[in-house]
């Protein structure tokens, strides 16, 4: 099994937690494990596996990464791995040009969607698939709008569509969260994506006992400015990186995201699965799926901050609506277990 993603899988986020859960699935079989990635672990928070071989093939210079010679670097070390018949899961379609046509032809291609298509489907993307997107064996898409959307895109895949959902890698909790003012935020912090301005304003609506903790880890000049731009407000506070999320979770009484965009949003399903309202942005179409709107949240039209302060007190000023929110997270969790979600990959996989 073969995995290329921009970031090692020992960092946060949701491909990467998906990567790692992947490898779980391989282990105990004769196949070999290899991971290949851009980013070297400089915010690693996960421990590196010994049954995987860990491949980087970002190519840098100071600071900066070099796009065209990291590409040739990617190609390199897949001609010398030479695979046959393995899995080969991809997150980005502009790496189907990177990849020799040796590779693409001999293997089981499997394209993850990790984004809106609007936004994976970049230029290159686009022009990625049209000279190569024949070499893909099977698209995953987060839900059926996405499968939908997709078909309409690029026809020709069709056939080769597969639902699966993101698998949540927390238990289920068996009691609902006590009400409080304490809000949660887990994310990648990356202002250009999750909007953080946003819930610095959405906070300007909220009365004074109102918290918001965000945890995430990034780039050190993104949480620099992260950290200048809740400075003004004491309420808000940036806790860092924790491995430890279901612990964290359960210290508070709901999810708020203010993304931009998103692919699927992994912590959303893990704040589901611990019974936490959520209150979120309707900028992608998971989002409708995984919050089902005044049943275990509400989706916020773009980017009405104030409209989301006001359902934000709906919930937690009203024990009432409040525990039947929670008790609607918990059931709905049981649709992204990670037995459930794991067959699904496994349907997938070369035997």
């Amino acid at each position: 099994m073969i995995t290329i993603n921009t970031h090692i899988s020992t960092s946060l986020g949701g491909i990467e937690t998906l990567i790692r859960e992947l490898q779980i699935q391989y282990l105990g079989s004769e196949r070999k494990i290899k991971e290949l990635f851009k980013y070297d672990g400089a915010d690693e928070v996960y421990q590196k596996s010994t049954s995987v071989d860990y491949i980087e093939y970002g190519f840098y210079k100071g600071n900066s990464v070099f796009k065209v010679v990291s590409a040739l670097n990617l190609k390199n070390a897949l001609r010398k791995q030479k695979p046959v018949g393995e899995d080969v899961f991809l997150f980005h379609p502009t790496d189907l040009l990177y990849i020799p046509v040796s590779v693409l032809d001999n293997n089981n291609v499997i394209m993850v969607q990790t984004n809106r298509f609007d936004i994976i489907f970049t230029k290159f993307g686009k022009l990625a698939m049209s000279l190569r997107g024949k070499y893909i064996k099977h698209f995953t898409v987060y839900t059926a709008y996405d499968r939908e959307h997709l078909a309409q895109l690029y026809p020709e895949l069709s056939n080769k569509i597969s639902i699966i959902p993101r698998g949540c890698k927390i238990e289920k909790a068996h009691n609902i969260p006590p009400i409080s003012k304490k809000i949660l935020m887990v994310c990648r912090i990356e202002e250009k994506q999750k909007n953080f301005k946003a819930a610095v304003e959405v906070f300007k609506h909220l009365p004074d006992d109102y918290r918001l903790d965000i945890y995430g880890t990034g780039d050190a000049v993104e949480i620099a400015e992260l950290t200048k731009l809740i400075s003004s407000d004491s309420r808000i506070s940036y806790k860092g990186a924790t491995d430890k999320v279901e612990e964290v979770y359960r210290q508070y009484s709901l999810f708020l995201m203010t993304s931009k965009y998103e692919g699927f949003g992994q912590t959303l399903i893990e704040a589901r699965s611990q019974g936490l309202p959520i209150v979120l942005f309707d900028t992608f179409p998971a989002a409708k799926w995984i919050v089902r709107n005044s049943e275990n949240g509400y989706l916020i039209s773009p980017y009405n901050t104030q409209d989301m302060a006001l359902k934000i007190r709906t919930i937690l000023e009203s024990p009432e609506i409040y525990h039947a929110f929670c008790h609607g997270a918990l059931l709905l969790a049981d649709e992204t277990t990670k037995h459930t979600v794991n067959e699904r990959w496994k349907e997938l996989r070369v035997e």
